[in-house]
């Protein structure tokens, strides 16, 4: 049986938009983006509290990265990552609830593309989330390009990810995307 497929990117990257729905997988979407999307998925957002530090310049993005991915761990071993349990609210952040995400919806953040950030900008949060949505059983398109669980490998060297690598090209994924050269892809 096929993996559901998510899509996961920028907000303004239509033709990385999976055929499904759209929703947001940040803490507060703006106007624009509430007008865009059918729902918003809270587990899949940063923890607020680390954001807010990090905002404030309280912590590094590093700091920021170790403890958003401890929790999306703590959550995942809970399955709270699971298809039937990633369910959106509405578009009104009422806490009417959705339906379940399914194959083909698109997750987007606001974070510029990895071609367009600006030197020295972090790794935008759905980067660092791909890989533990892998992990619990999604197929995850990250900017376009998919994701897999590598199963001939253990956990990657140095990185704490699991063992997750580009579909494309089998190349260990580090959980930053490197701009692709394939124009195709944008």
């Amino acid at each position: 049986m096929a993996k559901p497929t998510l899509y996961a990117t920028n907000l303004s990257s239509k033709k990385q938009h999976g055929p499904g729905r759209l929703f947001c997988a940040m803490i507060r979407p703006r106007a624009h983006e509430r007008e865009a999307m059918h729902g918003w998925v809270p587990q899949l957002a940063p923890p607020l509290a680390p954001k807010l530090l990090y905002s404030q310049h309280a912590i590094t993005a590093e700091t920021l990265r170790e403890l958003c991915d401890k929790h999306w761990r703590r959550m995942a071993e809970a399955g709270m990552f699971r298809g039937d349990t990633l369910v959106p609210l509405d578009d009104t952040h009422r806490g009417r609830i959705g339906r379940p995400l399914r194959d083909g919806d698109t997750i987007f953040c606001a974070c510029a593309r990895p071609e367009r950030r600006k030197p020295g900008s972090g790794a935008c949060h759905l980067e660092h989330l791909a890989p533990i949505l892998v992990a619990v059983g999604w197929r995850v398109m990250l900017y376009g390009r998919p994701l897999f669980w590598d199963h001939d490998r253990s956990d990657l060297p140095g990185n704490g990810l699991p063992a997750v690598a580009w579909e494309d090209t089998r190349e260990p994924y580090q959980g930053r995307v490197v701009v692709p050269t394939q124009e195709s892809m944008f």
